[in-house]
Formats: C-alpha cells, sequence, structure tokens
C-alpha cells in the first residue's frame, strides 16, 4: 500500500494533475505539486507575474519561460548553473528547514547531468521536474520509501497532459454547492502556504455527509455505506469502488504523519477510482499514453 501511495505521488508530481479536486487556472509557476507536502513556490513572484499574462501554452513554454526571466538559462538547451545554484541558495535563506532538499537538487538536478522528462528536449522543464522529485524524496523523513531497483526508467517519466481528468469522466461524488460551501471555489485565489496540505476543506466536505466521528476522525464504516449508495448509481465503478474501500478504508494509510487522515482518505480513493477507471477514453491519443503508462508502471508499485 505505501508504494502504491508513492506511485499516485510522483505521478501528480510530474505530471503536474490533481485527480481529487477540481484544479483552478494558474498562472506560471516553478512550485512542486505534490500530495504528501507543500513545498514552497521555487519561482520570483515578479518573473512568475511577467509570464502569467498571458501564460505560455505548453508544459516547457511556461516554465522555460519563468527560467528565461530569472537568468537560469545559457540558451534553451543549456542551464545557467550558477544562476540557478545562487537563486536556490537565495530561497533556502527564507526557507529554512530545507538545506537537505536544496543539497539534493544541486547535486542531482545540477552538477549531473538529468533525465528528459518530455517527449522532447526542453532543459529548463528537465530541471524543473528533477528539483520537484528531488526536493520529495527527503522533504519528510516519513515520505515514501526507496522505489523498486527494478522499476523501468520510463515509469519515472509519466506523459505530460494538461487535463488527465479527461480521460475519465468519473461521476461526483460530491455536489457542485458542497465544494463551494467548503471554500474551494475560493482555491485560485488562496495566498500560498507553507507547511502541512490544509486539511480543513477535506474534512468540510466529508462532514457534509456526516463521515467524521469525534471531531475529526474519518468515520470508516460511514464512508464504506457512503460510497455503496454512490456506486448504486454508477455500477460501472462497483469493482473500482471495492478495490478503493478495501486499498483506501480497510486499513491504515501511510504517509507523513502530518497529512491528516480526511486527505489521505479522499486522495486515496480518488486516486484509484482515477487508476482503475472502467471509462477510460479511448480514442484520445494523450489518454493512450496516460493509459499505457499507469499499466506499465502500477505493478511495481503494488
Amino acid at each position: 500500500m505505501i508504494r502504491l501511495f508513492s506511485f499516485v505521488t510522483l505521478f501528480i508530481l510530474v505530471t503536474k494533475a490533481d485527480v481529487f479536486v477540481q484544479a483552478p487556472n494558474r498562472g506560471a509557476t516553478l512550485k512542486p505539486i505534490s500530495v504528501c507536502c507543500d513545498i514552497p513556490e521555487i519561482g520570483d513572484p515578479k518573473h512568475l507575474a511577467e509570464c502569467s499574462n498571458p501564460r505560455p501554452i505548453g508544459p516547457c513554454n511556461d516554465v522555460q519561460c519563468v527560467f528565461e526571466k530569472s537568468g537560469f538559462l545559457v540558451d534553451e538547451n543549456t542551464l545557467n548553473k550558477e544562476s540557478y545554484k545562487k537563486h536556490l541558495l537565495k530561497w533556502l535563506e527564507d526557507n529554512k528547514g530545507w538545506t537537505g532538499a536544496i543539497e539534493k537538487v544541486i547535486n542531482e538536478c545540477v552538477e549531473k547531468d538529468i533525465r528528459q522528462y518530455l517527449d522532447y528536449p526542453c532543459k529548463a522543464y528537465d530541471v524543473f521536474a528533477c528539483t520537484g522529485i528531488a526536493m520529495l524524496k527527503i522533504s519528510t523523513s516519513q515520505g515514501p520509501p526507496p522505489l523498486p531497483p527494478n522499476l523501468p526508467p520510463e515509469c519515472l517519466n509519466p506523459p505530460h497532459i494538461e487535463n488527465p481528468r479527461k480521460c475519465c469522466q468519473i461521476p461526483p461524488i460530491f455536489t457542485k454547492d458542497e465544494f463551494e460551501s467548503c471554500g474551494f471555489k475560493e482555491e485560485n485565489v488562496d495566498k500560498p502556504r507553507h507547511g502541512p496540505p490544509d486539511c480543513s476543506k477535506q474534512l468540510c466536505l466529508l462532514k457534509s455527509r456526516n463521515l467524521v466521528k469525534d471531531g475529526d476522525k474519518v468515520d470508516h464504516e460511514a464512508m464504506i455505506s457512503f460510497m455503496d449508495k454512490w456506486v448504486e448509481a454508477n455500477q460501472d465503478f462497483k469493482p473500482t469502488v471495492e478495490s478503493a474501500k478495501t486499498k483506501c478504508l480497510a486499513q491504515e494509510i501511510p504517509g507523513p504523519m502530518e497529512i491528516c487522515e480526511a486527505n489521505k482518505i479522499v486522495f486515496c480513493i480518488s486516486s484509484v477510482l482515477f487508476t482503475e477507471c472502467p471509462k477510460w477514453v479511448t480514442g484520445d491519443d494523450d489518454c493512450k499514453k496516460l493509459r499505457d503508462h499507469i499499466d506499465t508502471c502500477s505493478k511495481y508499485f503494488s
């Protein structure tokens, strides 16, 4: 189970996919996205703003814009190592506690040759992805376990899909009104948070359906009944829901202690519904690439 948690965490980090709540429209960012820890924004606000109006389209273009504005590139294929290191060390002064992570980034992503993360060359994106993965690996002493020794290299390089959610149309589990009443409509204007992910919104959602007991503990029996009722109207998802109940509700979910149980369970269930989707979209090249990646790599984390 802990390896499954690692697989989906890595998948979300590299693809920038948010499969459990609706993601807002964002401007350009160098903030690594991870479910297990809130890694602070790395980019300079001035340069992020310059690359947000309008934001360049495509996984390479927006990151490359920020790198160019920040002086991190000698040319589009060459990292300005000294400039990037200087920026990281300056960033560290305002984000104490990330010393080990920054040392790892400099060692693995600046001083060494790194892999290509997209289907085409993009040095800025490669460095950004490498930076996020390096920070994720040691951002918490209770983070993901070592990767399987026989893991194929391509499993560290998920295909970049701008909107992975299009590949599986999961019927709503909570209503739009419930999401909005719990504050998700304000996600795009929230100020960046440092520290553990906020739990209040997920708790609010669960409380709206009486799925929490003793203040902040998820009522597993009530959650199972809730999922059983949901699947009555979505019979195609019955095998997937049974899998989610086994993986997410029948045992304690691993992961950093600073992530609350509500976050872990909402993330786990939604991730299982997505990765084991019974109604995967066909005829879409992006979705085919993503399906092939999941089918090839998920077995190494089971």
